[in-house]
């Protein structure tokens, strides 16, 4: 039967599924669903199934594997979005934090007071912010537990991508 694990897991999911629904058309398309369902809903749905069932170490490597793929293909919408869709202002977001002359100089440079409309293929900034956080996390993990130096140019995207989602409660975390 299913536990209180399990019960919390199916909530996580079912919550996520929904955020995708509310923001359909919106933050989000039909055409990004699978790709939200494979980067974002992933790793919650392989820590159910692998609950539920013993997995072998090839069958989880290459369930980690994928996920990683997926998550670091992310990269892709994250800068090419931008020059695609006119919003060019989306680069500088990391840079709010030196906008310290009060005159909002980075603002006035981009031409818009909305820099944080980086979300990738996710329903909003908050998931994609939560995924690469998710995706830096493993990575640097990874690297120490094998005593290995991490991935820095891939690690270097990922943040800067983070950043770019200006997710102030994610970076703060």
């Amino acid at each position: 039967g299913l536990d209180g694990i399990d019960l919390a897991l199916i909530a996580v999911i079912l919550w996520s599924l929904a955020t995708w629904v509310i923001n359909l058309n919106i933050e989000t398309d039909l055409w990004s669903l699978p790709v939200f369902a494979l980067t974002f809903l992933s790793p919650w749905l392989l820590i159910f199934v692998a609950r539920a069932a013993p997995w072998s170490d090839d069958e989880r490597r290459l369930a980690i594997a994928g996920w990683l793929a997926l998550t670091t293909a992310q990269l892709a919408p994250v800068f090419l979005k931008p020059p695609l869709t006119g919003t060019l202002g989306a680069y500088l977001a990391p840079f709010l934090v030196f906008d310290l002359s009060g005159f909002g100089l980075l603002r006035t440079l981009a031409g818009t007071d909305s820099l944080d409309m980086t979300y990738g293929t996710t329903p909003s900034a908050h998931h994609l912010g939560a995924l690469l956080l998710g995706a830096m996390l493993y990575l640097v993990a990874k690297a120490a537990a094998a005593r290995r130096r991490p991935p820095l140019l891939l690690l270097v995207a990922l943040l800067y991508a983070f950043i770019m989602t200006d997710s102030k409660h994610l970076v703060l975390a």
